[in-house]
């Protein structure tokens, strides 16, 4: 009796991993040979190699394995096995398309799409006029009459807060971690001031509230509002709309934060004012005027992902009588593209993962803003950015600010910031 139930239970365990007639196809090989991504299962090697043969960035690097498996199998074979056994379906770059900016190139014996941008000096001059549809003024007109064209050579400014080498750098990180969203800020590398910036024609520099500089476009004709629409910058100006504020912002050259709501009071308090849902009011320490701002964010974590600046900047900060810094990423300003809707009118939340480290206006020492952020929304008390960098050791600038563990930045992208903050 024992014997025949082993001999069934040995059956129904050959039963559960044995293949199914047909193959898997995988969309690509590993170096040692095996396979891990699953295109499709119960296929055969000419349906498999069939499949991206006319194209796309899987037509260099398909590759099938002849046993189709069910899912215990598949679950052995990539988490235990290191990857299916499979087999390439080309050795060469013949009747292969990779696409827009990228070629066919063979590594390792076997083909691969690889990115090859079009770094063409037409192409570069191109990238110093995004404006095609209207971004800067966060309309959906035409390209500006005025272009630019730009440096096809010499260092650059990337959106993403970078200093690459040349345009054509740029080009081939977007490629390879393909981000849409990554493109040329200014000529030159990243300045933490506007210092030193030249935006093209039709362009205006304008620090946000990290003092980053952008190159946006300030040419736009605010529509007539209605007292409704009005709203109290944090610079103690009226603004019909928040439209006149952000015009207002980009002619001064520096971010200007929506207080409140409304006209602004001659003596206004947290109590006075109406902040909009998932908002908090902070006082300024300085005028006891209030402001309203969004304090539900998640900051970057630190850990072993951290970039050579931050680790610079914790040089820094030992150099200037040992101040600890709080958590964050880059040191370099600069980035952003030139959405002057979003730039402008934040109530400081631009910038988030290369804003840092900061000095805020309490003297304290910030990884990013978004953390400086969190510490003012804990005192109830507003931060402004006093300057980029570690606070100088003379004086108070020893306080640091240790912030630990914090979670998942919200905005990895300037064109990604939290319209929330806005009153538009």
């Amino acid at each position: 009796m024992l014997a025949a139930i082993m001999v069934i239970a040995a059956a129904a365990l050959l039963g559960a991993f044995a293949p199914v007639r047909g193959g898997n196809c995988w969309s690509g090989m590993s170096r040692n040979g095996r396979c891990m991504d699953l295109i499709q299962e119960k296929v055969t090697r000419e349906q498999c190699c069939a499949l991206t043969a006319a194209g796309g960035s899987h037509g260099a690097s398909t590759a099938w394995s002849e046993k189709d498996m069910d899912a215990g199998m598949l679950f052995f074979w990539r988490v235990l096995g290191d990857g299916v056994p499979c087999q390439a379906c080309r050795d060469s770059c013949a009747g292969v398309t990779c696409g827009a900016g990228r070629r066919c190139a063979v590594r390792w014996g076997r083909p691969q799409c690889v990115c090859a941008p079009d770094c063409s000096r037409k192409r570069l001059a191109s990238l110093y006029n995004p404006g095609a549809a209207g971004v800067a003024s966060g309309t959906s007109g035409t390209a500006s009459a005025t272009t630019y064209a730009g440096p096809t050579a010499g260092p650059v400014c990337g959106s993403d807060g970078r200093s690459y080498r040349s345009a054509c750098r740029l080009l081939k990180r977007a490629c390879r971690r393909q981000d849409s969203n990554l493109a040329v800020a200014y000529a030159g590398t990243c300045q933490s001031s506007c210092e030193r910036v030249q935006c093209g024609p039709g362009r205006s520099c304008v620090q946000d509230q990290n003092l980053s500089p952008h190159c946006v476009r300030c040419e736009r004709r605010c529509p007539s509002a209605g007292r409704s629409r009005a709203v109290c910058g944090a610079d103690g100006t009226n603004y019909p709309s928040p439209c006149h504020l952000r015009e207002g912002a980009c002619r001064a050259g520096k971010a200007i934060p929506v207080a409140y709501r409304g006209r602004c009071q001659r003596v206004a308090t947290c109590g006075a004012v109406h902040c909009r849902r998932h908002q908090s009011c902070l006082t300024d320490m300085a005028t006891g005027a209030p402001r309203c701002v969004t304090c539900s964010l998640r900051c970057p974590r630190a850990g072993a992902g951290k970039s050579t600046a931050v680790a610079a900047a914790g040089s820094a900060a030992r150099r200037h009588g040992g101040s600890r810094v709080a958590h964050g990423r880059r040191s370099s300003g600069g980035g952003g593209g030139a959405r002057i809707r979003e730039l402008v009118s934040l109530d400081a939340a631009t910038e988030l993962v290369q804003g840092g480290p900061l000095c805020g206006s309490n003297n304290r020492t910030y990884l990013s803003w978004c953390h400086m952020r969190k510490d003012a929304c804990a005192t109830g008390y507003v931060i402004d950015t006093k300057h980029s960098g570690v606070c100088s050791a003379g004086g108070q600038d020893q306080d640091a600010v240790d912030e630990s563990r914090p979670g998942k930045d919200p905005a990895p992208h300037l064109n990604a910031v939290l319209e929330g903050n806005t009153f538009a």
